[in-house]
């Protein structure tokens, strides 16, 4: 299993989580793609890769087509919804992501994808798909 953190959330969010979670493959899109890569093009490239998404982007929830993508290869999702509504400040964002790695990557090892998952800082991730 890899998980790809998208643009959304800081890269130095990623290298920390690369640096601290030796057990599993991180990746980050802008690194592998490029900045600025459309969702539906990042998605098709991951289709068969056993790929775990984790973004801010609640957007992939309601467009249609996204969504239907997702569903079609196979894909793990979990969208950060950050504590506060008008942007988190940097460092509430780092331990709250922290804070949830360790389920968020429980959640991977035993849902079969396809699957989409809101992750909020209280109570229990919520399962879209």
């Amino acid at each position: 299993m890899i998980f790809y953190l998208d643009e959304n959330i800081p890269i130095s969010i990623y290298k920390g989580l690369k640096e601290l979670d030796l057990r599993n493959e991180i990746k980050y899109i802008p690194e592998v793609f490029y900045p600025g890569i459309k969702d539906e093009e990042w998605l098709d490239e991951l289709k068969n890769q056993n790929a775990v998404i984790v973004t801010k982007d609640h957007n992939l929830k309601r467009i249609k087509h996204q969504y239907d993508l997702i569903k079609k290869y196979k894909i793990g999702l979990f969208i950060v919804k950050e504590p506060q509504k008008k942007g988190t400040p940097y460092w509430q964002l780092v331990e709250f992501i922290i804070k949830k790695w360790s389920e968020i990557v429980e959640l991977a090892k035993i849902k079969t994808p396809a699957y989409i998952f809101l992750i909020k800082s209280k109570g229990k991730p919520e399962n879209i798909i």
